[in-house]
């Protein structure tokens, strides 16, 4: 009777602390506020490029793009995507490293109407075919050196059927990339360059929009208990955390975000 009694008591005792969410005392009144996000990130991008479209979006080593250039970017990719049957709705898996195509390849997708897979660039052969084939991915966007590698042959078993390929050393001018972009353009032939269909200027589709209730992404589990399982996450819960993280801390506008982590939507608070 006395352990019931104790079991009740601090039961009791323990609800009573959490209904107090005695943690809330730790919150600026910034992080307390209501909010009312946008819709989307690509809702986001839009209202940035209306505000400031000549404002640096992504700086990557010593190039820049603004947020006008990454639209229309991001624009030519989604409507590339789209000529080449991608629906509303199919996956883009995307397995790219920290870098500016990670970023245009996204956008591109959910302008096209799609669902985004981002992969681990470190995913062996065996990872990467679970994944692609789990997610019934349609298309793939991957560095040209991973193509060319191993992710050609993975790829031939999987439903992807659209391929981009990228290149780390494009959108900055520390190296001359002229040799290498013309080897590149030779050996993946079966493959489209991600940064030369974006500079096309194709328009996106404009029959493609998305909902803060539609998918955004399907992140796949580390798979440390069985086989990595694909989260789904909406695109209202993304903006979401976007846009806290951008209100709850004083940051100056204008203010560089350091993607060290591995570059994923929730890092983008700049949008």
């Amino acid at each position: 009777m006395s352990g019931t009694t104790t079991g009740t008591t601090a039961g009791t005792t323990s609800e009573s602390i959490y209904a107090a969410k005695p943690w809330l005392a730790q919150l600026t009144d910034a992080q307390r506020a209501p909010m009312d996000p946008p819709a989307t990130l690509l809702h986001a991008l839009k209202n940035a490029v209306n505000r400031a479209p000549d404002h640096p979006a992504l700086a990557y080593f010593d190039g820049r793009l603004t947020y006008r250039e990454t639209d229309e970017l991001s624009d030519s990719v989604a409507g590339h995507l789209a000529a080449k049957g991608l629906r509303h709705g199919d996956r883009v898996a995307v397995m790219l490293q920290n870098s500016p195509h990670f970023v245009i390849a996204l956008l591109g997708a959910w302008k096209a109407g799609a669902v985004v897979v981002p992969l681990n660039p470190m995913y062996k052969s065996a990872e990467v075919g679970h994944a692609l084939g789990d997610a019934e991915a349609t298309a793939l966007v991957c560095s040209d050196r991973a193509w060319e590698a191993y992710l050609r042959e993975t790829a031939e078993d999987s439903p992807v059927r659209i391929v981009l390929t990228a290149c780390e050393l494009d959108l900055q001018t520390r190296n001359d990339t002229r040799v290498l972009n013309f080897e590149r353009a030779a050996a993946a032939s079966d493959a489209d360059d991600l940064v030369t269909v974006a500079r096309l200027g194709l328009p996106a589709p404009a029959d493609r929009e998305l909902t803060a209730t539609d998918v955004a992404l399907i992140s796949y589990t580390s798979g440390t208990s069985g086989t990595p399982k694909g989260a789904m996450n909406v695109h209202g819960g993304i903006m979401y955390n976007a846009e806290r993280q951008r209100t709850g801390h004083p940051i100056a506008e204008g203010s560089a975000y350091f993607a060290l982590a591995p570059l994923l939507p929730h890092h983008r608070h700049g949008l």
